[in-house]
């Protein structure tokens, strides 16, 4: 019986595949900051190498307003709903950006999420790695087993390559409108819709 669902976020629950694009495109949009590069990952390389102006709260509202609510895929509301429904909790884990995380979760009252973040420190750009881009397997094992729940009762959904590193941690993971051939070989079930109810209309919940 299922009684944890982990959600990607980045090309499952919304469209875009890397919402690090949208934020550093909302902050280059100003020309005082100078910045023209793209987000790729690579913390470290990043790290105190961007000026930026600002405070904490006034680089949040940036972020907090670059998310696109009209690249948010249908039916999360309904899929949400019937997961609680029967009993069961639903997580996001992704490397995008925690506040669009913590949003689609405030927004459609997931359980849980984590994500990866930037701040102001001393007038440049710190990046926070809360959740390597190739570890998300061993963050839903530590919530897992903190949550006192067996393998077999996790489903873990992506897109993506790295998000088959959940598939380790749970009992069966299903790739939602997947970006290659290699996500689709190793997931358990593929599903190509523009609705993440799809998904449970094929009565994964057993």
């Amino acid at each position: 019986m299922i009684t944890m669902v982990a959600f990607n976020m980045e090309g499952t629950l919304i469209k875009n595949r890397n919402s690090w694009n949208s934020v550093m495109n909302a902050l280059s949009q100003n020309p005082y900051f100078n910045i023209n590069y793209s987000f790729n990952y690579l913390y470290s390389n990043l790290n105190n190498k961007i000026n930026i102006n600002m405070n904490n709260n006034e680089l949040n509202d940036i972020i907090i307003n670059s998310f696109n609510y009209q690249a948010i895929y249908e039916g999360i509301d309904d899929t949400i709903d019937l997961l609680h429904q029967n009993g069961i909790k639903a997580i996001i884990i992704t490397t995008g950006v925690k506040q669009y995380a913590k949003l689609m979760s405030k927004q459609y009252s997931f359980d849980g999420y984590i994500g990866n973040e930037i701040k102001s420190v001393n007038g440049k750009i710190k990046f926070i790695q809360n959740i390597d881009p190739l570890k998300k397997g061993a963050i839903l094992n530590k919530i897992r087993m903190k949550r006192g729940y067996r393998k077999d009762n996790i489903l873990s959904i992506g897109s993506s390559i790295m998000d088959l590193s959940m598939k380790s941690s749970s009992g069966k993971f299903i790739a939602f409108n997947p970006d290659s051939n290699e996500v689709k070989r190793c997931a358990d079930l593929e599903v190509e819709s523009n609705s993440v109810y799809d998904i449970f209309n094929l009565k994964m919940i057993a």
